[in-house]
């Protein structure tokens, strides 16, 4: 059966003395397939293997086993490569697609968030954490663990002075109705945060940020993913 499919590569492994498993998201699912001859140096498919590659491949499966035998490149993302900061944060994206995937399922827009969030990384400056951030909102929130920014999780009411983040919940709380003494959540960080989570175009545009709130949102957002899927996120440690 042959089967063309846009995807992008998450992973790839070396298989065999010239051959490599590539593990690829597509709109369908993730799949892992077989690249035969890739690892030869005037290899024509030696790109299609790459992490980032974003390309339009053509998988045969025969006996279980599935074969990419083509790909039609759209971009390699290839100034990730080329800045450290870049790289990390785009390489969370791969993290977090390789952990929530099935082989199987409805990923349309997953896909199309996720493609839209590595190209804002790779060719928009200092957008990248904020870019990550708005990715793990949204792809959370496409796998049913949407967070509240607008009321405690506790007492229903809206958000004001010191607040900590309820994992269990999905969603911001204050420290008393908690039984937390101490945080450094504020409120006016929680409205950071859904100006970047409502923000279209990814990016920081019309208030200011700082570095440590920045680390503070990633770090909230990965213990979340980690809590909810048992799995950590290692390239956001790096950011």
């Amino acid at each position: 059966m042959e089967q063309k499919t846009l995807g992008i590569v998450l992973k790839s492994i070396d298989f065999r003395e010239n051959d490599k498993l590539v593990t690829i998201f597509t709109p369908l699912g993730k799949k892992t397939c077989t690249l035969k001859g890739c690892k030869k140096p005037n290899a024509k498919l030696r790109f299609a293997a790459e992490p980032f590659c974003f390309g339009e491949y053509i998988l045969v499966t025969k006996n279980e086993r599935v074969t990419a035998i083509n790909c039609a490149l759209i971009d390699l993302f290839y100034d990730i490569r080329l800045d450290i900061k870049k790289m990390y944060t785009a390489f969370a994206i791969l993290e977090f697609l390789n952990a929530i995937a099935l082989s199987e399922g409805n990923y349309r827009d997953m896909f199309n968030l996720s493609v839209n969030c590595i190209k804002n990384i790779c060719y928009k400056n200092n957008a990248e954490q904020t870019t990550l951030i708005y990715f793990m909102i949204k792809a959370l929130e496409m796998e049913g663990y949407g967070i509240n920014f607008d009321t405690c999780t506790e007492c229903g009411q809206d958000l004001s002075g010191k607040l900590c983040f309820s994992y269990e919940d999905g969603g911001f709380c204050h420290t008393n109705c908690k039984g937390v003494r101490e945080s450094n959540i504020s409120d006016a960080l929680v409205q950071k945060i859904k100006i970047i989570s409502n923000s279209k175009k990814e990016k920081k545009e019309g208030f200011s940020i700082k570095k440590e709130e920045l680390k503070i949102i990633l770090k909230i957002l990965s213990e979340f993913f980690t809590y909810q899927y048992n799995i950590k996120l290692n390239s956001i440690k790096m950011l």
